[in-house]
């Protein structure tokens, strides 16, 4: 079966249905706990929403000691969008939400201690700096 509405560039996962049929049998065994963004697991990890990329995604946020980290994951997919906040990648389910999601994040993030982990930039945590009319990792 050939959606006709994919979007040019999306992967396709050919595996997608047994993960799903996986996920459900988890569902109705009872073993899900489905949370909003206004969940906080204690006074050290709590949720940050970040939609765009998927629907309803979430970025973790840690505290502890003083510190504090967000896990972004697919926020920032290119270095590219950090010197170009509104390039959007051709998996974001809403673009221009996404691109709002990383303004605000790299806006709130910059020339803080905050530090950054986003799934697709190696190297560990960095932390955000405002560089003209972007940003870079440092």
């Amino acid at each position: 079966y050939e959606n006709p509405k994919k979007r040019i560039g999306v992967p396709n996962h050919d595996n997608v249905w047994g993960y799903l049929i996986y996920m459900l049998s988890l569902v109705e065994q009872g073993k899900v706990d489905f949370i909003d963004e206004s969940f906080k697991l204690n006074d050290e990890i709590s949720l940050y929403p970040i939609p765009g990329h998927t629907p309803g995604q979430v970025a973790i946020v840690v505290k502890s000691k003083g510190e504090r980290a967000i896990i972004v994951g697919d926020l920032l997919s290119s270095a590219l969008q950090l010197t170009q906040v509104d390039v959007s990648i051709g998996w974001d389910s809403d673009p221009a939400l996404s691109t709002q999601s990383r303004k605000k994040v790299f806006a709130e993030l910059a020339d803080t201690n905050t530090i950054l982990f986003a799934t697709h930039v190696p190297g560990g945590g960095h932390l955000v700096v405002k560089d003209g009319g972007g940003y870079r990792l440092k």
